[in-house]
């Protein structure tokens, strides 16, 4: 579930298809990345019992930290580094996929980040952006080469700056949530 909105990111190359090519592409990739899940759940987990209850944070502006700095970033790079994207040709649509990418990966970081028991919000932040979010990402955006020409360069620079703003998310996330938690 992870990559099921970057797959509807508006970019130049899906933006003259028909709307059965638009909603096609990420169907099948995603029934290709749903098969991997069930395949891994099958192969690789390992039953677990969680610890104790599941702690949902319900004051929202730690969950903010994440889709604001990823937005920041993502702007920073159709603007300034000028990363392949429609964000000229179709800005609201690029802003508003932008922010729902945020949102959903702090939804998933409130639900995986529980499984991470390390107590510093440094290393909590490094270990789910690099080790969790970021492996995955790199292996999600360079699948991508097998398919289509791209430019390598390009999926260096939006794969590290999403790593990055992530990363930096959840730290203020943590950081934010830690000082909250003194404050009680």
């Amino acid at each position: 579930m992870m990559w099921g909105i970057y797959l509807f990111e508006p970019l130049p190359h899906v933006s003259s298809t028909s709307l059965t090519e638009l909603f096609a592409y990420p169907i099948v990739d995603g029934i290709s990345l749903v098969f991997l899940g069930l395949l891994l759940g099958k192969f690789v987990a390992v039953d677990s019992q969680l610890s104790g209850k599941v702690y949902i944070n319900p004051n929202i502006v730690p969950l903010m930290a994440i889709p604001v700095c990823f937005l920041v970033l993502r702007v920073f790079c159709y603007s300034i580094v000028h990363i392949y994207s429609s964000f000229t040709t179709n800005p609201l649509g690029t802003m508003t996929w932008a922010v729902a990418s945020g949102i959903w990966i702090g939804v998933l970081y409130l639900f995986l980040g529980q499984g991470i028991k390390i107590e510093s919000p440094i290393v909590k932040s490094l270990f789910f952006g690099i080790i969790v979010f970021g492996i995955n990402l790199f292996l999600f955006n360079f699948f991508i080469t097998l398919v289509f020409e791209s430019d390598i360069a390009d999926l260096i620079i939006r794969t590290m700056a999403d790593i990055i703003s992530v990363t930096i998310g959840v730290y203020i996330y943590e950081k934010v949530h830690f000082l909250m938690i003194l404050a009680l």
